[in-house]
């Protein structure tokens, strides 16, 4: 049962236990409710599982992206634009603006590179971030295993109330590890495509990184070429967090996955 239904119940019952007895009318009008709380969760779980089965044939995804990052430290958000690839396990993000990086992440790890500065950072992820960061689409039991999955309105995450494709999803995370990092991940669901065209992410601090998709494009014949990251000769290579990929991180202490973005950059 899903977070939204479950609250609907609590309050159902709630509601059911008056001072007096309930009249006929009351009765009725709390059947009804159960029965819509019900109806609702079904719909969503049935839809989710659509999605699930839909993704599940896409092989790659290409769009463009623009991200918004908002902090208290300043008036208006950092804007960042680019392009997005993925193909199976691995996800590629192209920057072009404000400054050029690329990011790409699979296999476990997490490459930033700045061409301006011939620089590639490496991190590595560990435990339930690893789960999430080596798919550039979580399968719906992966997702399910980590996260609370309750409805939200697509409205309210900018969809036009007359697209009956968007579907807004609500996603808090179920262990103290990813609460170290996100505190919960708002997802606008095209089920047309199927992707998702805008995620919105509070960390735990509360700051909220927006990232909108456009120009989305799956299947397209994506070559593996495309993904890889090729380094120029004399490319420094730096392991900011100070874990190699021979070492592993110490128990109970998986090094945090940095910000997407990490210095204006997805």
């Amino acid at each position: 049962m899903n977070y939204s239904a479950l609250l609907v119940m609590v309050m159902s019952v709630l509601a059911q236990t008056p001072a007096s007895p309930p009249s006929a009318d009351g009765l009725k009008e709390a059947v009804k409710s159960e029965a819509h709380s019900e109806s609702t969760s079904d719909a969503f779980e049935k839809r989710l599982e659509s999605i699930d089965t839909a993704m599940a044939k896409v092989v790659d995804v290409r769009a463009d992206f623009e991200q918004r990052k908002h902090t208290p430290l300043l008036k208006k958000p950092l804007v960042s634009k680019g392009t997005l690839i993925t193909r199976g396990e691995s996800v590629r993000w192209d920057t072009q603006s404000p400054r050029r990086s690329t990011m790409l992440v699979g296999g476990g790890q997490i490459q930033l590179y700045y061409p301006d500065d011939a620089l590639v950072e490496v991190y590595q992820v560990g435990g339930d971030a690893k789960d999430i960061a080596s798919t550039p689409m979580p399968r719906l039991v992966l997702l399910r295993s980590r996260f609370d999955l309750s409805p939200m309105s697509a409205k309210e995450l900018g969809a036009p109330a007359d697209n009956p494709h968007m579907l807004g999803v609500m996603l808090r995370p179920k262990t103290q590890e990813l609460r170290r990092h996100v505190r919960s991940v708002e997802v606008l669901i095209d089920d047309s495509v199927p992707v998702a065209t805008r995620v919105i992410l509070t960390d735990a601090e509360g700051e909220r990184t927006e990232i909108t998709f456009s120009s989305v494009r799956v299947n397209s014949g994506t070559k593996q070429e495309e993904i890889e990251l090729r380094l120029p000769e004399g490319a420094r290579v730096s392991h900011p967090l100070g874990t190699k990929p021979s070492e592993k991180p110490p128990p109970e202490s998986s090094p945090p996955v940095p910000e997407v973005p990490a210095k204006n950059t997805p």
